[in-house]
């Protein structure tokens, strides 16, 4: 879950909620409701926290492997998290849509040169 992982790498650098809350501009309800899944991040404020942690996106949606439950993909799935990315970029515009993609091709060929070497 990535509310969980936002808490780990937010309690890994000592930072406390009110601390994360006040460096993003909003209450540290929102905070705690981020951290125990109720609430998702804006891709805005997702990079925002991503920053203040000193940790990359790869780092923060790093999971456990284990089996897709999605039909027909024939991927390993951690957590929910592909799944939440698909319906999260359904809500998103054209533009935003691209950027995520982008990312997404870019850190697969990265991982593919890796794998080469």
């Amino acid at each position: 879950m990535l509310g969980a992982r936002i808490k780990e790498f937010r309690t890994a650098v000592r930072m406390t909620q009110e601390e994360l809350a006040e460096k993003l501009f909003v209450s540290v309800g929102y905070i705690s409701e981020i951290e125990t899944g109720k609430k998702t991040p804006s891709l805005q404020l997702l990079v925002q926290i991503i920053d203040l942690l000193g940790c990359s996106p790869n780092e923060l949606f790093e999971y456990e492997e284990k089996e897709d439950k999605c039909e027909g993909c024939s991927f390993k799935n951690t957590d929910n998290t592909v799944s939440e990315t698909l319906e999260l970029m359904a809500k998103l515009g054209p533009d935003e849509k691209f950027k995520v993609y982008s990312y997404v091709k870019d850190q697969y060929f990265i991982s593919e040169a890796k794998t080469k070497r």
